[in-house]
């Protein structure tokens, strides 16, 4: 019988995926026992390129709208609190755009229009509110808080 850590070092495909302009799918997979972020071309088929490395779970992929960066969140420590990062595809640097948060992100998050900011839920103030900030980094900035949860 398999015990929790070797259940969940099982590879696995995330059902968070994306598409870019340019026909590549971004997805997490736990090829090794850590969810990455690969990415492949759908027309020619190659074997998935890695391109994430290092600590922490990243997982739900998301191409800019141009299809020149690829956002993802990483969970370094378990906790599920995400950080938001996003991947220059032509410089290949990684940029964290949540760095020191000390309350928790919400996996899901979107590109605005433009390419320009990211939105996405936060707990900053004790219940999940809508904040979006620059793609570049920076402050986040509120910009719905109901009261509730979002």
């Amino acid at each position: 019988m398999l015990d929790l850590a070797q259940l969940l070092r099982v590879p696995q495909i995330y059902p968070q995926f994306d598409i870019s302009p340019d026909s590549k799918l971004a997805f997490a997979w736990n090829k090794t026992g850590e969810s990455q972020i690969y990415e492949m071309g759908l027309d020619s088929y190659p074997a998935p390129r890695l391109v994430t490395v290092g600590i922490g779970g990243k997982f739900n992929p998301h191409y800019s709208p141009n299809g020149t960066c690829l956002a993802y969140v990483v969970d370094i420590d378990g906790s599920e609190s995400y950080h938001l990062v996003v991947f220059d595809l032509s410089t290949g640097q990684h940029k964290d755009l949540t760095p020191n948060i000390s309350h928790a992100v919400q996996p899901n998050f979107c590109w605005s229009p433009d390419g320009q900011q990211l939105a996405f839920l936060s707990d900053e103030h004790g219940h999940f509110s809508a904040y979006t900030i620059s793609a570049n980094g920076g402050d986040a900035q509120l910009v719905f808080d109901s009261g509730h949860p979002v």
